[in-house]
């Protein structure tokens, strides 16, 4: 396909020949090595968050501009320093961060996110995830469950926002709401459910086995729940039940240590809560009680 549109185009005699892949690094560069007719490749494949340091193959600038729309990238074009010896002097390019301080969403990007997110519906891929056995080997059971033997850990929970993670994927987050911000429900996003269901690999976006898969066949697994920091219950009841509850303990404890250094961080991470702060936020959700 490539080497007749590239006729096209040199036909039509453009300034620049541009090549938009949606591929990654290692397929764009070879593209660029294939087709050293353009002048700049912008690829899809790359780091989340890009230096903003083009490679050159051969005359070809290659850039990236990173993932989840967090950057956008600029290249400067000056022709009269074009030089043989060094093709890099055509061309200078740089990544700006898209700040709230100073961009705001467009009606034209929320037109996109709301195709993207009609599509993700469409596609069900949440539900279609194919999903991994826990390490632990237990399944999710949900906080209701947990709630029958401790009453103060799930009262408490219920007035968290942990509690409401779900809805918050519907609702929207309280500063797009003071902005006025169209709001696009996100429940069909595998990227925005690992954090607020219950039973998915946060960092990896992958449903486990037991994990939510939509309101309809697993409502006990909305939001933010026990099992997301202590682990899969089925194998702690079991263990009560056969009296066992020191061993019962042991496999669902979760040091103060232990979810400060790691736990929290798997969805409190700096692409998605970049305020986040350990102690502040643990009195909102601390749940002392041993019942």
């Amino acid at each position: 396909v490539l080497p007749d549109v590239i006729k096209q185009m040199q036909a039509a005699k453009p300034d620049l020949m541009i090549l938009l892949s949606q591929s990654e690094k290692d397929e764009s560069k070879a593209l660029a090595e294939k087709f050293p007719e353009f002048d700049i490749l912008l690829t899809a494949g790359g780091v989340e968050d890009p230096l903003g340091e083009p490679a050159f193959i051969g005359k070809t600038m290659m850039v990236d501009v990173g993932h989840k729309g967090k950057s956008a990238g600029v290249v400067g074009y000056y022709p009269d320093q074009a030089d043989k010896a060094d093709p890099s002097k055509r061309f200078r390019f740089t990544v700006i961060e898209l700040d709230k301080q100073r961009f705001q969403n467009t009606p034209k990007m929320a037109e996109h996110m709301q195709f993207y997110q009609d599509r993700l519906k469409q596609e069900d891929l949440a539900a279609k995830e194919l999903p991994i056995d826990h390490p632990r080997g237990a399944t999710f059971v949900g906080a209701e469950t947990c709630g029958e033997c401790h009453t103060k850990a799930y009262e408490k929970w219920l007035t968290t926002a942990h509690a409401h993670a779900y809805q918050s994927l519907i609702e929207g987050r309280q500063d797009q709401i003071e902005r006025g911000e169209k709001i696009i429900s996100r429940i069909y996003d595998p990227e925005c459910l690992s954090c607020h269901v219950t039973g998915w690999h946060p960092q990896e976006v992958i449903r486990y086995t037991s994990g939510f898969v939509n309101k309809q066949e697993s409502p006990h697994l909305l939001g933010q729940q026990c099992e997301n920091c202590h682990g899969p219950g089925s194998g702690h009841i079991k263990l009560v039940e056969m009296d066992q509850l020191e061993e019962a303990k042991k496999v669902m404890r979760v040091t103060l240590a232990e979810a400060k250094k790691n736990t929290c961080y798997q969805c409190h991470d700096l692409d998605n809560s970049p305020k986040f702060e350990f102690d502040s936020y643990w009195e909102k959700i601390k749940h002392p009680w041993r019942d």
